[in-house]
């Protein structure tokens, strides 16, 4: 018996079990990565709302089968227009505290 099989059993019944919870509540896989970085994986999910995505981290958390899970919400480039758009017509200036009333 070697310690690494049990490892690699281990977390392809994660994977699964992950999978499952992510079908159960409407989302969909792209595809996941090992890293040699900050983190040991990475995956790309989509979920219907921001909503069911917290929801499918309190599931897949609530295993205790990772440390760690972050979110990162992706927005498309052309999204990401329509936001700078939006902004650039914003006024916003920081409060001083020295207001002059008139």
């Amino acid at each position: 018996f070697h310690p690494l099989s049990f490892s690699i059993k281990y977390a392809l019944y994660f994977l699964y079990f992950a999978l499952y919870f992510l079908y159960l509540m409407g989302g969909s896989f792209v595809g996941s990565w090992l890293s040699l970085g900050k983190y040991d994986s990475t995956a790309v999910i989509e979920m219907p709302s921001d909503i069911s995505m917290e929801a499918f981290k309190m599931a897949v958390m609530a295993g205790g089968g990772l440390t760690r899970f972050d979110l990162t919400p992706l927005m498309s480039f052309e999204d990401g227009v329509k936001a700078m758009q939006l902004a650039q017509d914003a006024r916003y200036a920081p409060f001083s505290g020295n207001q002059v009333s008139e």
